[in-house]
């Protein structure tokens, strides 16, 4: 069993939300190689507290601080995310390094605490209540001993595997690691109102720095592969469905009709409309 099916044969078995945060490259060797959606918080709940800029902002910087928090006690803590839910943040450390931060959650220690601090994040970010609140009949009430036991078998996963691996370990990717996990970020998430501050933020690198060195090695700006994504995408709703184009935009990440229209063009060679009708 390798780590991949390890994680999801956790989750299916146990109703787990459960990712794992690289902050070493650890998850570019390949024995660690694991699907994009097991790198972030990405699962029906999280992703509904995202569908605003505010909203995903929040997420982001919650996770953020988490993680500076993790790597600074190299100790496991539990908290409440910004949206009400319970996890366990367990750093898996080597030599007094953390290799990556396991996150384990959709649980609750008490329903009405979380739907009131969901409430509350909602009324700050404008995401819609009712799209989140559908999600809590699906939380685990939370048994701490449990976790911390989950935890304990996947670091001694990674533990095992590590000391029986060559002196140097192969990685399975031609980027840097960071820019590799920021790239598979923007392919899975570019309708979200997603920045390459935030996301540079959660591998501890500096803005411009991480965007020379997207732009060295994806070979675009990091603006220019989101919104080279989005129009893709705006492409494919308009031949394949009968929505409008306003909304087809605004589902794409877009927030500007005109900026949509113009790109759109740009990279086509005509307006949405005439792209549609042919």
């Amino acid at each position: 069993m390798n780590l991949n099916k390890l994680l999801y044969y956790l989750m299916e078995k146990n109703n787990l939300n459960l990712n794992i945060h690289d902050v070493s490259g650890l998850l570019s060797q390949a024995p660690f190689r694991i699907n994009a959606s097991l790198k972030m918080h990405a699962n029906l709940f999280c992703d509904a507290a995202k569908t605003t800029k505010n909203g995903y902002l929040l997420c982001t910087r919650t996770k953020s601080l988490a993680c500076q928090k993790a790597i600074a006690s190299k100790q496991p803590f539990w908290g409440f995310c910004a949206y009400g839910l319970y996890e366990l943040v367990y750093p898996i450390v080597s030599e007094n390094k953390v290799l990556c931060i396991l996150f384990i959650g959709n649980h609750t220690p008490n329903l009405m605490i979380t739907q009131k601090k969901a409430l509350k994040a909602c009324k700050i970010t404008h995401v819609n209540f009712s799209s989140l609140s559908i999600y809590f009949h699906g939380l685990e009430q939370t048994d701490k001993a449990y976790l911390l036991c989950t935890a304990q078998i996947i670091e001694e996963y990674i533990r095992l595997t590590l000391k029986n691996m060559p002196l140097q370990p192969k990685l399975d990717t031609k980027f840097h690691w960071a820019i590799q996990n920021i790239k598979e970020y923007a392919d899975n998430h570019f309708k979200q109102q997603i920045t390459l501050k935030e996301l540079s933020k959660l591998y501890f690198m500096n803005e411009k720095y991480t965007g020379r060195l997207f732009c060295k090695q994806i070979g675009v700006s990091f603006h220019r592969y989101l919104v080279n994504l989005r129009l893709t995408y705006a492409a494919d709703q308009l031949k394949k469905t009968d929505k409008n184009v306003l909304d087809i935009a605004l589902e794409s990440g877009f927030n500007s009709i005109s900026y949509f229209n113009r790109t759109f063009y740009e990279k086509f060679g005509e307006t949405p409309t005439r792209f549609r009708a042919h």
